[in-house]
């Protein structure tokens, strides 16, 4: 039963450019896949389209990659939704998961699955982000990375909109300053 769960992006994490591989993520991913007690997955905002998954999981197997699993996105919509949506699901599916290591590119993306994995009680780690969280977030950065605000179901099967929570929040440490 994994401890971890270790999620790669493709495009900008694993990728550049979509086809260069960066060398270091890379070999993280490889000792990730290598450990036994952490679950390796890549999560993509690329469309589950098949020549997509095709050429994706012929990159993956070049480099030998070899995930416990590939996770394309299979609609249309807001890559930091999607991302936040399977990763709930991949927590209710491995509950023995204490820790959670996502390796992303894009801000946005970063911040919703912490949101999720928050949720759950778990530690989470973003070794590529720049803002350590939604409250390191200021302005339309942080509410552009909230867009659309939709309620996804929680690791615990509630219902979350992270959106009012973001602004809820921010809400309440302005109004702690202002005392």
């Amino acid at each position: 039963m994994p401890k971890e769960l270790h999620i790669f992006d493709l495009d900008g994490t694993l990728f550049e450019d979509g086809v260069r591989p960066v060398g270091g993520l890379v070999e993280k991913a490889r000792a990730s896949i290598s450990d036994p007690d952490v679950a390796a997955r890549v999560l993509t905002a690329r469309r589950d389209f098949p020549s997509v998954v095709r050429n994706s999981t012929e990159s993956l197997r070049k480099l030998k990659l070899d995930f416990d699993r590939v996770e394309f996105q299979k609609d249309p919509g807001p890559a930091p939704q999607h991302k936040a949506e399977v990763v709930n699901e991949w927590l209710t599916e491995l509950p023995h998961v204490r820790r959670v290591v996502f390796y992303d590119d894009k801000a946005e993306n970063l911040s919703a699955v912490e949101a999720v994995v928050e949720e759950a009680g778990l530690d989470y780690e973003a070794p590529m982000s720049k803002p350590k969280s939604m409250k390191d977030m200021r302005g339309k950065a942080a509410k552009k990375a909230l867009k659309p605000s939709k309620v996804v179901k929680d690791a615990r099967g509630r219902d979350r909109d992270y959106r009012k929570e973001y602004d809820r929040d921010h809400a309440d440490a302005d109004a702690r300053k202002k005392r």
